[in-house]
């Protein structure tokens, strides 16, 4: 069950390549981004407005199609000081690019905490806005994203086809973040290409989140 949304709470849904994506705001703030086919809903109590963050709308919605965009004007949401320093990194990473958990993990100075990095993009209620799509297994594969793991779940596919998009606008050729003394291992989505969507999975969740 939805908790009372705070007073001044409002979302909207956009229409996106992917499917209608769902954003909260806050007392002026964005405080949840989810997709429809991955069960997002507006809090109970919340008004919706059409008119929501217009500029930020636009910007999610070419995101969808694998379009880089800089959301650093965002505020990052509250989370405790390592969640954060997670998601400062991750909002770093650009299109093409890939970080591991583990290179996450030492980039924000927890060498070895690869596990408790993927805890922290699992708590990111800002997908997109922070691209927790970009860090993905060190052993291959893409991960778990939105708190789902298994390879066939609508989550882990909403993130293969955005890293595929993505790697389709960077041209598949290599690409390494610029310098900023934090993403200094970003790797190519070219190495995760070919199972980005399998086809009796992309089969079986087409319904859902198509």
């Amino acid at each position: 069950m939805n908790r009372p949304a705070p007073v001044g709470t409002c979302y909207r849904w956009l229409a996106g390549g992917l499917d209608e994506l769902l954003v909260v705001v806050a007392d002026g703030l964005v405080t949840r981004i989810g997709w429809r086919c991955l069960g997002a809903a507006p809090p109970a109590g919340a008004w919706e407005s059409k008119d929501l963050v217009p500029g930020l709308a636009q910007r999610l919605v070419e995101s969808l199609s694998g379009i880089d965009h800089d959301y650093r004007d965002v505020p990052l949401p509250e989370g405790t000081p390592f969640q954060r320093d997670c998601w400062a990194r991750t909002r770093g990473i650009p299109a093409g690019t890939t970080l591991t958990y583990g290179e996450l993990a030492g980039e924000v100075g927890r060498p070895g905490a690869a596990r408790a990095a993927g805890q922290a993009l699992r708590a990111n209620p800002l997908p997109l806005v922070v691209p927790c799509h970009r860090v993905v297994r060190t052993a291959g594969g893409t991960g778990g994203f939105c708190g789902a793991a298994g390879a066939d779940d609508p989550a882990v596919l909403v993130k293969s086809r955005l890293l595929a998009r993505e790697h389709q606008l960077s041209g598949g050729t290599s690409k390494r973040a610029k310098s900023t003394g934090s993403l200094r291992h970003a790797r190519s989505t070219k190495a995760y290409n070919p199972g980005l969507t399998p086809r009796g999975a992309a089969a079986r969740s087409r319904a859902r989140c198509d």
